[in-house]
């Protein structure tokens, strides 16, 4: 699990945690859709911070991405929440890649999140999502997605009360980002987000060497 940043607050900058975690959520619609896991005609066109973007129009899908960041709410705030992954996973469920969002919560930063500042980041990360695609090579077919929240190393005290019914039902996983180890894993960054008491670093992890393999086996 990431070890970067320090534990905040429970009240340390909730209104940019709040456009932060809408961002991830923006930014997940807009992979699923860039990256075929879906039909492209299950998303429509939106706009987010100025910027155009892709919108599920399944509610179902829709629903599940804001219950579990919803659900991590809290967590996030505290500064529990080490990285935010979504993973996608070829027919057979081997994970081949990994769209990631590490962040950290500080209690003593020098000054406060300028709000203007904080959406700029996320405008030009949204604008860097959309262009990932012309780098990262194709998805085999049949391909699924999961959403899991990690937390900060040696946290096993579970989800915080106060997430919700979905965090209720959260259990205990290994950390996921030891399957993308080894020959054949490339990192894309995109976008490193430093604004005040606020962390973001956001990148993609694929494996090239599984995504071949399943293609050939299709």
């Amino acid at each position: 699990m990431s070890s970067v940043g320090r534990r905040g607050r429970p009240e340390t900058t909730p209104l940019a945690v709040g456009v932060a975690l809408d961002f991830v959520q923006t930014a997940v619609h807009c992979m699923l859709r860039q990256r075929g896991v879906y039909p492209p005609e299950l998303f429509q066109r939106a706009a987010k911070l100025g910027v155009p973007v892709w919108a599920s129009r399944h509610p179902d899908l829709t629903a599940y991405i804001a219950s579990v960041l919803d659900a991590a709410r809290v967590d996030v705030l505290s500064g529990r929440v080490s990285q935010i992954l979504v993973s996608i996973q070829d027919a057979s469920g081997v994970v081949v890649e990994l769209v990631r969002f590490e962040m950290a919560v500080f209690d003593d930063a020098e000054s406060d999140v300028d709000a203007g500042e904080l959406e700029a980041h996320l405008r030009a990360c949204l604008i860097k999502l959309d262009a990932a695609e012309s780098s990262l090579a194709p998805l085999p077919p049949g391909c699924t997605f999961q959403m899991l929240i990690e937390m900060h190393e040696g946290d096993d005290a579970g989800p915080t009360a106060g997430g919700g019914a979905l965090a209720a039902q959260w259990v205990p996983g290994e950390a996921h980002e030891g399957n993308m180890s080894g020959a054949g894993v490339c990192q894309l960054p995109l976008k490193t987000i430093d604004a005040g008491p606020l962390w973001i670093r956001v990148s993609v992890l694929e494996h090239r060497a599984r995504k071949a393999d399943a293609a050939l086996t299709q």
